[in-house]
């Protein structure tokens, strides 16, 4: 296109050198992200060619295909919804610590037990009651049920103290605060309700994570961004076409987890091994495509870089987790 025009006379993008700011890039994905129009499916066939995306966007092609953030938060949205649905039919072994209603069940036949035996020694002394045998049966068939909870086993570091089990089933988080916790600060008593929803059932927290999943790695986004921009530091590239970079390589891993997740239960072991490989292989060719650097340096750059996400994907998912904890 000459740059004496303002717009191309075949697509009407305006005029650009083929870099862009990030001004400009937020600007491009909020105007596009809800049109869905004929550029998906051609952006979906150029994502299966590692690297050609983000060449043809560092070119100028900004119009021709879907923006990055857009294609991210597209594939992002398919696959963490589906793992979310799928999630409703998994089962949870150990889905409830607590057992309330059970043990307060048989904490409550205990107690009339032994005040039938205490009836019965008053009228019957000297005779071996009933509620004797009842009592050690239900003791060696059940064993010793505690009558508290101790929330400190469960969750170390917030001093939480031990609970009954009659009250945690009778009451409300805030009538056990106002029982057993006048002096605790604001964060024991977040924790504390966080503590009775997670001892409730792990389905809760699992869930919550799993649907704020996407979130979490847009917040790894920028930190791998910087990671390549360390690594091609001499490299005449802005910080924004890393996170391009970045977010292309993503929407093509949640779509190969996606189609993993719905269809992998039908595929040949070899085949589903194959597509797992591949998410590996497409990253390295991305590299060496779009950064244009010998074989050599690509692998040193690539093992780094994957070494680099490993330690930003526990760092941010540990984050991630503990907020989770906090908000479910």
């Amino acid at each position: 296109m000459p740059e004496a025009a303002r717009y191309c006379p075949a697509c009407s993008q305006k005029y650009t050198t083929g870099r862009v700011s990030l001004r400009d890039f937020m600007a491009d994905f909020f105007n596009d992200f809800l049109n869905v129009d004929a550029k998906l499916p051609k952006t979906f066939l150029a994502l299966f060619i590692p690297g050609k995306l983000t060449i043809e966007f560092f070119k100028g092609k900004h119009k021709s295909y879907a923006s990055p953030l857009r294609l991210f938060f597209i594939t992002g949205v398919l696959l963490f919804a589906y793992l979310s649905i799928q999630m409703k039919s998994v089962e949870i072994e150990d889905d409830n610590f607590l057992n309330l209603n059970q043990d307060v069940s048989w904490l409550n036949l205990q107690d009339n037990l032994k005040a039938a035996k205490i009836k019965t020694d008053s009228i019957f002394p000297k005779s071996v009651a009933v509620t004797d045998s009842l009592i050690a049966i239900m003791a060696s068939d059940v064993g010793i049920v505690k009558d508290s909870v101790d929330f400190e086993e469960n969750f170390e570091g917030f001093d939480l103290p031990k609970i009954a089990k009659r009250d945690l089933l009778n009451d409300s988080p805030d009538e056990i605060i106002k029982k057993y916790g006048k002096e605790w600060g604001f964060w024991q008593k977040i924790a504390f309700k966080q503590a009775l929803k997670l001892g409730q059932g792990l389905r809760g927290i699992i869930e919550y994570f799993i649907s704020h999943s996407s979130l979490t790695i847009l917040f790894m986004m920028p930190f791998l961004a910087i990671l390549l921009k360390l690594l091609y530091l001499r490299r005449n590239y802005y910080y924004v076409e890393h996170l391009i970079f970045a977010f292309h390589y993503h929407a093509y891993v949640f779509l190969i987890i996606l189609f993993l997740s719905a269809l992998g239960g039908f595929l040949h072991p070899v085949i589903l091994a194959l597509f797992i490989v591949s998410i590996f292989v497409y990253l390295f060719i991305a590299m060496k495509r779009v950064y244009q650097q010998g074989i050599f340096k690509t692998l040193i750059k690539y093992f780094t870089l994957l070494f680099g996400y490993m330690v930003i994907t526990v760092f941010v998912s540990s984050i991630s987790f503990m907020i989770s904890f906090f908000m479910f």
